[in-house]
């Protein structure tokens, strides 16, 4: 029933296709836990980044408005590093950031996914 009832208001606002859209959205990330199609990449300089944490303030995402934040995401375990095979390995709050040119493939909490490229 919550799913019609979005997917009929998606499309009354915008229109049928983003309505599919959405729905399809959903299944991806929600039910099926997979990657989204289209992930946001960001550059980070590495110059003076001590720690993962700095790593994630400098990155802008609006989730680590502080340092603080990161740490705090980084010790809970929100932090997960996705490797070629699909499996996640959490961050350790203590993490070195990794050298220029590596490119992070990040999920932060269960939904938000981003890519992290050192430069």
């Amino acid at each position: 029933v919550k799913r019609m009832l979005a997917r009929v208001v998606v499309s009354t606002i915008y229109d049928e296709a983003s309505g599919e859209n959405a729905e399809k959205d959903f299944d991806q990330r929600i039910v099926n836990k997979e990657v989204p199609d289209e992930v946001q990449t960001v550059e980070v300089v590495a110059g003076g980044l001590k720690s993962m944490a700095h790593l994630l303030r400098a990155s802008g995402l609006e989730k680590f408005k502080s340092v603080a934040e990161a740490e705090r995401l980084l010790k809970g375990g929100g932090v997960h590093v996705m490797q070629e095979d699909g499996s996640y390995i959490t961050l350790a709050a203590d993490a070195v950031p990794p050298p220029s040119g590596t490119l992070l493939s990040l999920r932060i909490g269960k939904r938000t996914f981003v890519n992290i490229k050192i430069t």
